[in-house]
């Protein structure tokens, strides 16, 4: 196993500075946490940096399938059957560890989600399973979802919305984001049930970093305490916003 570490270049808060915003050098400082406080949920705030891999060129990043918040940690998963443990900033902080999947389809991983202690995953061949951050089918086993009008191929990864009203038999709602086949620079989101991706709203347009420059995205997160969507690319750069249709917001 290579070990794995997230690098922190730069900070870019906005809480009222003047027009045009405000960009500070965080320096190469690894051991303090600049997004430990969550972006404020007072004014659109954004955070820019970069995260890398220990292997050079970066092994981790292009193996990366979904990433997931619970309890105060991030959650990273790949697939070659091991995910990681870490922070916002630092997906493999506190710990990495072989995790399952219902048949070993690891490779068929989509998109993961958490709502309370309970992770949800999605795979390519049509299929949903409910567990934990160590086995995601020890809840529920492989069950069928509707994809539509994408494919399930198509999915970046999900997130879920948290609601008062329980909208299906889990509760809530999700943020499902999606890849254009013919179009890298093109991405949709649409919001659902667990098993159906388009319940409560139909496709909509997110704008992206560019994909050229930054590789496809990778992993998005969600912090229900802030509402903020936190966004990784596979060359390195992640993004911070409260903008959940603009995932490369400096807001």
């Amino acid at each position: 196993m290579f070990a794995k570490q997230l690098s922190m270049v730069g900070v870019c808060l906005f809480v009222g500075c003047a027009l045009g915003g405000c960009l500070a050098d965080a320096g190469p400082d690894e051991t303090a946490d600049p997004a430990a406080g969550e972006p404020t949920t007072d004014v659109q705030s954004a955070l820019y940096f970069n995260w890398q891999d220990t292997a050079s060129p970066p092994y981790w990043s292009n193996l990366a399938k979904a990433a997931a918040h619970a309890d105060g940690h991030t959650y990273f998963f790949y697939s070659d059957g091991w995910a990681c443990d870490g922070t916002m900033t630092r997906v493999c902080d506190h710990a990495e560890y072989p995790y399952a999947v219902p048949g070993n389809v690891y490779k068929y991983l989509r998109g993961v989600g958490t709502m309370g202690s309970q992770f949800f995953a999605w795979y390519e061949n049509g299929n949903f399973s409910v567990g934990d951050a160590t086995n995601l089918g020890s809840v529920k086993g492989m069950t069928p979802f509707s994809a539509a009008p994408f494919k399930a191929s198509q999915m970046i990864d999900a997130y879920n919305i948290p609601s008062t009203s329980k909208w299906d038999v889990y509760g809530g709602r999700w943020a499902f984001y999606w890849r254009d086949e013919s179009n890298p620079k093109l991405v949709w989101r649409t919001i659902g049930r667990v098993s159906d991706v388009d319940y409560y709203e139909g496709q909509k347009q997110v704008q992206i970093a560019d994909p050229a420059t930054n590789g496809p995205i990778v992993g998005i997160d969600s912090f229900p305490s802030s509402g903020a969507i936190t966004t990784y690319y596979a060359k390195g750069r992640m993004n911070s916003s409260l903008l959940p249709l603009n995932l490369n917001s400096l807001d």
